[in-house]
């Protein structure tokens, strides 16, 4: 790749900054002395994709962050460097250079940043040369009601990474395409990446004000249905209280001072009595109407209520220490892919909490009580029982550390679990 200092001069002042905030002055003048050599090694070695190529801007950015992941010889983990790469991107005057103007949610702009990425596209194809090295855009306007939809098969980045040993710190680079989708005010939500193991890189762009993004799937009439039945959740719950009382007391204790995201909170009864020990927490539902009603009343600071479904997280990669789902992998139709998207969002060392339903039709009261929800429009997808619940989650790579019965309507097991060590 034809080298230009342009996106190292923009990039390396704010990051010796944040080394030195992180570390001391001394070492960060000495980390980023050291890099700017290796990012010209690292273009040298790099295939030429074309220095005019609208796409090679995600080299010239990503070598800069990598060469200095490189240059400290391991003193950087890449959580250090996910931490620092999310709050440059975050940075007033870093967004306002690097963005664009566009507003998806705004009729129009939606079809212009579609016309951005057409464009890339159309370069590759016009520049016969560069074709089979740059990155190469697969479109589907059929896949999704709303937003863009593309993938790609190929990765400059991915080749290098794995050409010159920079696999560790690639997933990293690849969670930026999150925060640069917030440029536009849109939402990334994806399946996989090539860095990742994946055949593809996925992406799905929405407007970070549409709430309406799945309509059309399947699940749609479950969704209306909590929607409705969002104002008297609380109510419904208040017959197993002892079991949630064991867990406001239990998951304080887990999840101090962590960054913690919850899925299907509901009306955000667990998360109100569990936050106020997390670092900060993201509480999330499916349903417009949950997060509506959760929002009311009062919560601690740190807590934040967003519309996102669980086999859809908007998130990046590697994000939380913690990801709670209570009372929902029975309901939700596929709980297999919201593990994986726990899984994908969850760091390496990261906790689940899956307290879950178990034994609907074990005793009477347990019988009656999921007749009533049937009767209600909830559809029970799964009922297992503890054991079958248990070996469920092993089958899909999480290791339980712990897991306990809790008397309530219908027998709660309440779960902890920790990734499976691949491989």
């Amino acid at each position: 790749m034809k080298y230009t200092g342009q996106y190292w001069m923009i990039i390396a002042p704010f990051m010796k900054k944040l080394l030195a905030k992180k570390y001391v002055r001394k070492v960060a003048r000495e980390y980023i002395k050291k890099a700017k050599p290796i990012y010209r090694q690292m273009l040298a070695q790099a295939e030429d994709i074309g220095a005019k190529n609208p796409m090679a801007h995600n080299v010239y950015m990503s070598f800069a962050f990598m060469a200095i992941w490189k240059a400290a010889d391991g003193a950087i983990t890449p959580d250090d460097m996910r931490d620092m790469t999310r709050e440059l991107l975050e940075m007033k005057i870093v967004r306002t250079v690097m963005g664009s103007g566009l507003d998806v949610n705004k009729p129009g702009d939606m079809d212009k940043l579609s016309g951005k990425f057409h464009k890339c596209a159309a370069w590759a194809e016009g520049h016969p040369k560069y074709r089979d090295k740059t990155w190469d855009f697969h479109f589907d306007d059929t896949l999704h009601k709303s937003g863009i939809y593309y993938h790609f098969t190929r990765c400059p980045l991915n080749d290098y990474a794995r050409a010159y040993g920079y696999l560790e710190i690639l997933p990293v680079m690849c969670e930026l395409d999150y925060l640069l989708a917030g440029l536009y005010h849109a939402r990334l939500y994806r399946e996989q990446t090539l860095a990742g193991g994946g055949t593809v890189c996925d992406y799905w762009f929405v407007g970070d004000q549409e709430q309406k993004s799945f309509c059309g799937r399947k699940d749609v009439m479950n969704k209306r249905i909590w929607d409705i039945y969002a104002p008297i959740y609380e109510k419904a719950m208040r017959g197993d209280r002892k079991a949630y009382g064991l867990m406001y007391e239990r998951i304080p204790q887990v999840i101090q001072g962590k960054d913690v995201l919850e899925v299907a909170t509901g009306p955000g009864l667990l998360a109100k009595h569990v936050a106020h020990a997390a670092h900060k927490m993201i509480a999330t539902d499916y349903s417009d109407g949950m997060i509506r009603e959760a929002k009311k009343g009062s919560y601690p600071d740190n807590l934040t209520f967003e519309v996102a479904d669980a086999e859809h997280l908007p998130y990046a990669d590697n994000s939380y220490d913690a990801v709670i789902i209570a009372n929902a992998l029975h309901i939700v139709p596929n709980p297999q892919k919201a593990l994986r998207e726990i899984d994908r969002v969850l760091k390496t060392d990261g906790l689940l909490i899956a307290p879950n339903f178990v034994n609907h039709q074990k005793g009477v009261v347990s019988a009656i009580w999921s007749k009533i929800i049937r009767i209600a429009g909830v559809k029970l997808e799964h009922q297992w029982s503890t054991a079958e619940y248990r070996a469920f989650l092993e089958a899909n790579g999480w290791k339980v550390v712990m897991l306990e019965e809790m008397p309530a309507r219908i027998t709660l097991a309440y779960a902890e679990c920790m990734k499976q060590k691949k491989g």
